[in-house]
């Protein structure tokens, strides 16, 4: 009686853990590969060598400081191979490299419905949609499969759950697979090992979170002008904006950073952190953070430094005017419409946030001012988890969540073929921009446009949908 009557509640989430899971073999089978390298891509072909022999390829290549950090989901392709007793070979290495993506995904999903305990069943519906249905958890891990992304939404997810579950040594556990995953994922892991879990019923405003704020807009924009995108020198083949656009994106860059770091009592945030430090928590986190330094010196000199990461982060932004959310609305679907629509309600949620889980979802949240999509997805479970907390009391109707779907999918582009002509020639022109259209740094200004006016109309959709919702 209990299983018919769990399984009559949870039938909605079966059914798109269940059409997840029949497109995603599909793809793995029959569905397009991306041609470069033979199926491998570009970083792709690193992580299939390394999972071939990771130490001779160390050892011969000489593997940089960068991927070094994210050797975790090659090793388990390599343990895939041995248990089933095959060969390298690259489109099999590309297959499971996809079905651990798949593993991935639907674990990480299942985290967050999880951590996500407190809310309805319709709510967790639409946080799953929100994970799974996207073009960036949907088509792309299984065009490109061998890639570490979806293996740090798993291990983002699984630390959300942790932490809001209580058990630290699941976090500092996945702490220590995501500083070998994804490269920011150390960072993100700080707060949640290190400050003890209490919220701030007030956040008075200081004099000084003002001149905080001011020298974090004046750092970006001497980024701004010191960077690749200023200067014409923007790497790999990304787009290369006029100085007048770099000049018109600006705005919408310190806008959106002046929105999300104003009025937040960060002062007293950080006063009340350093307050609750954990010692034992610090301590770990200072060993972990030491090993990776020793693993990253012994291995090749990598050339994306922190220079680089600031500066190529801030560059992303500058491509096109406010391309960092239409790139991330292409890539992850409509949750990043619903984050603008309610803005100040989902900000209100985070700063009601106990402080160890404000800060890593604030630290993600202030990594969306760089265009690249794909550097989010560790911080995506956070980013759905606080959107889900704050719309929670909207009573959902069904037309709503069909119209969601609908929307999702289309944003998905499951049903936009990539491959089509030769896929080689320069990144910004088709048929290559028919993949990179789907990437900010990336995007043409062809690309830009249409997917401008696509987000667009997709904006003006989801308000129409959500208009007469009211949250209390």
């Amino acid at each position: 009686m209990k299983t018919n009557r769990a399984l009559q509640a949870n039938w909605p989430l079966i059914l798109l853990f269940g059409s997840y899971t029949c497109y995603a073999l599909w793809a793995l089978c029959f569905g397009e590969r991306i041609p470069v390298r033979g199926g491998l891509g570009w970083d792709g072909e690193i992580y299939y060598f390394m999972s071939q022999d990771f130490f001779q390829y160390w050892k011969g290549r000489g593997l940089d400081g960068y991927y070094i950090q994210r050797i975790v989901p090659s090793l388990i392709v390599k343990g895939m191979h041995y248990a089933m007793g095959t060969e390298h070979a690259y489109w099999r290495t590309g297959t499971y490299f996809g079905l651990l993506n798949l593993v991935s995904l639907l674990g990480g999903t299942g985290f967050l419905l999880f951590a996500l305990k407190s809310v309805s069943q319709k709510w967790k519906w639409m946080a799953a949609l929100m994970a799974l249905i996207s073009f960036g958890t949907l088509k792309h891990p299984y065009y490109y499969p061998i890639l570490t992304d979806s293996f740090a939404f798993l291990l983002g997810a699984f630390m959300l759950w942790a932490h809001v579950s209580k058990k630290r040594g699941f976090v500092v556990l996945a702490a220590i697979g995501g500083a070998f995953t994804f490269p920011s994922f150390l960072l993100m892991a700080l707060p949640l090992i290190v400050f003890g879990k209490q919220s701030i019923a007030h956040h008075p405003t200081h004099v000084l979170d003002k001149v905080v704020v001011f020298a974090v807009l004046l750092t970006l924009t001497a980024l701004a002008f010191l960077g690749p995108a200023f200067n014409g020198t923007m790497l790999f083949g990304a787009m290369q904006p006029s100085k007048i656009m770099v000049l018109l994106a600006i705005p919408f860059l310190l806008g959106y950073v002046f929105m999300l770091w104003t009025n937040i009592g960060i002062i007293s945030r950080l006063k009340h952190s350093f307050y609750r430090v954990n010692a034992g928590g610090l301590v770990i986190w200072v060993l972990l953070f030491l090993f990776m330094a020793l693993v990253k010196y012994w291995a090749k000199p990598s050339p994306f430094g922190l220079w680089h990461v600031a500066t190529s982060t801030v560059a992303s932004a500058l491509v096109h005017p406010g391309v960092a959310m239409v790139a991330h609305a292409t890539y992850f679907g409509p949750v990043f419409l619903l984050l603008i629509l309610y803005w100040k309600r989902l900000k209100q949620t985070l700063l009601e946030m106990p402080l160890p889980l404000f800060w890593t979802t604030f630290f993600s949240l202030t990594l969306m001012m760089g265009s690249e999509s794909r550097a989010l997805i560790a911080g995506l479970p956070f980013i759905i988890f606080v959107m889900v907390m704050a719309l929670s009391k909207i009573q959902l109707k069904g037309w709503q969540q069909v119209s969601f779907l609908v929307l999702a999918i289309a944003f998905s582009q499951v049903w936009l073929p990539i491959n089509i002509g030769e896929m080689s020639g320069e990144f910004l022109q088709f048929p290559m921009q028919r993949y990179f259209m789907h990437f900010g740094p990336w995007m043409s200004n062809t690309s830009y446009i249409l997917n401008l006016i696509l987000v667009v109309t997709a904006g003006a959709t989801v308000w129409a949908i959500f208009r007469k919702s009211a949250v209390n």
